[in-house]
């Protein structure tokens, strides 16, 4: 069959995804996701909009230092609706070469619905919670 569509990328003088839109496959917009980042490169918060432009959900992106626990970076990704509404929450800790050693998912009560393990870049177990 055919594709259901493509994305169009935008970046700015730095290189950096600012904009990103998915067309269906009859060329109409479905939906733009636009991005900012902090001056240290990282990105702060992306907001997912309609094909009117209308906010439909705002990402916030938070960065951790290195902790005792794990060797390397956390990222913390926050979902909300439009009201600021906490939707879901998610964790994602990575070792000194860059690649995901743990991904953490909470719903909006900060409940762990599932975890990934990850040993040398591939999936070692994966935790379910009801």
């Amino acid at each position: 069959g055919s594709p259901d569509g493509y994305y169009l990328y935008e970046y700015d003088s730095f290189e950096r995804i600012v904009k990103e839109s998915y067309v269906d496959n009859r060329g109409s917009l479905v939906n733009v996701l636009i991005h900012e980042y902090n001056q240290a490169n990282e990105k702060i918060k992306s907001e997912l909009r309609d094909a009117k432009g209308k906010v439909q959900e705002i990402l916030k992106y938070e960065y951790g230092n290195r902790t005792a626990m794990f060797t390397g970076l956390c990222l913390k990704c926050h979902y909300y609706d439009t009201d600021g509404n906490l939707l879901r929450y998610s964790e994602y800790w990575y070792d000194d070469l860059n690649r995901i050693s743990s991904a953490t998912f909470f719903n909006a009560a900060r409940k762990m619905i599932y975890k990934h393990k990850y040993e040398y870049g591939d999936l070692t177990s994966l935790f379910y919670h009801d």
